[in-house]
Formats: C-alpha cells, structure tokens, sequence
C-alpha cells in the first residue's frame, strides 16, 4: 500500500485530512486449502477523507477527554463500479471517583458496492485497537471472529487505578453485525460479552493480562500485550 495525504491540525488535538492510496492485495487460502477458495488479487486506487480529535489526557489510561475518528473511503476496481466504506467511533472518558473512571465507547461502520475486496468487511473480535480497515475489537470474541458488512458496537470500561501505574478494568459490550444495513438497528441476534483487565503503564507501553467472555456461547478467551501499538 502507497499512501499521498495532507492534513491540517487545529488546537494540538483535532485533525482533518484526504488522500489516495494505491493497493495491491493478494489473497490465498493457506489454512484450509481443501475449500478450494481460489486465490484472488487486488489492484486499487482508492480516495479516502478522515477528521480525528483526542483529548484524552492519557493514550491508554485517562480519566478526561474525547477520542474521535470518522472516515470514508471510495474504493475503486478495475470493471468494477466504486465501493464506500465508512467506519467511525467515539470514547469518552469521566471521572466518577478520585479512582474511578467510567470510559463509553460507540463504534461501527458500513461498506456498500457491488463488489467488495474481502479485506474491507468489517471483522470484530479481541482486543486490537488500531482499528486497521474494518478490524474492530470487542470482548468475548475471538479475534476477527465475526465478518459482516455493517456493524455497531456499545462499549463501556469502568477503569480503577491500584496504585500510580497499575489498573484494573471491567469491560461490557454489545454488538449488532448484519450483512444488510437496513437490519442493523434491529435487535434479534445481538452479541455481548464482558471481561476483565489488568493493567501496568510501563516504560515500554501497557502491560495488560486479560480474560473475556461471551455472553451467547461458553468459553473463556484470554489476551496478553506488551508495548505499543503500531
């Protein structure tokens, strides 16, 4: 992927910005070749606009201030009309107690076109948080464990500060995940889950141990992180 943008930055922590992107993707089924899944590849311009806003007075641990993305992406394919891609989310940070903080979270998105390259559905599960293309975390849920074309996700952390560095903090969500965009605001067959983390902000980034589980089937998932995201 070949990336050419512009952004301008107002007040430290908002920013808006577009470009283009040239891609090149291959995709071939190395799991379970046995599916006779045929090997495909992508070549793609694609026109992309974003606004973001952080104000959070800690990247990993606040107890203040507003996280916003919002983006939309057009991707164009060779005898192909154009597809749109949207996702967004938002995060608000509250302190409720001198060791408290309430953290909300909405995410979700939506792709539209004729034809859509596997990589731009939305996958939800585990706890990444780049939010790279579609991969949305939630707890509960494998990593990348639900595929669909439209998804909105409810999330809320109640985070407790131990000591200067270390934390714990108890997670709930709730996810809506449809292939047509006019079901998405249903409510049959919603997925939740909750889980549990503990947390030390070391010199090197996060140190987290995690469990999680769903709240629609058995099983507990476990996670461990080191460092940044990158």
């Amino acid at each position: 992927k070949l990336q050419i943008y512009t952004q301008s930055i107002f007040r430290n922590h908002f920013a808006i910005g577009g470009g283009v992107e040239f891609e090149n993707s291959l995709i071939r089924p190395i799991i379970d070749p046995g599916e006779n899944i045929k090997e495909s590849r992508y070549n793609q311009i694609n026109y992309y606009g974003f606004m973001q806003m952080d104000s959070y007075n800690n990247a990993f641990y606040p107890t203040s201030g507003t996280k916003f993305y919002s983006g939309i992406k057009v991707l164009t394919l060779a005898n192909s009309s154009p597809a749109f891609f949207l996702q967004g989310r938002i995060s608000q940070a509250n302190k409720i107690a001198d060791r408290i903080t309430l953290i909300s979270h909405i995410y979700g998105g939506a792709v539209d076109g004729d034809s859509i390259p596997s990589q731009y559905l939305f996958f939800t599960g585990g706890y990444m948080e780049s939010f790279r293309n579609g991969i949305l975390p939630f707890s509960g849920l494998n990593f990348m464990e639900i595929a669909s074309k439209n998804v909105i996700c409810l999330k809320m952390d109640l985070q407790l500060r131990f000591f200067s560095k270390i934390y714990l903090k108890g997670t709930i969500n709730a996810g809506n995940f449809k292939y047509n965009f006019k079901d998405l605001f249903t409510t049959s067959k919603i997925l939740g889950g909750y889980g549990l983390t503990a947390g030390y902000q070391s010199i090197a980034g996060p140190i987290e141990v995690s469990i999680s589980r769903s709240a629609n089937h058995g099983g507990l998932e476990g996670f461990f992180r080191i460092g940044y995201w990158f």
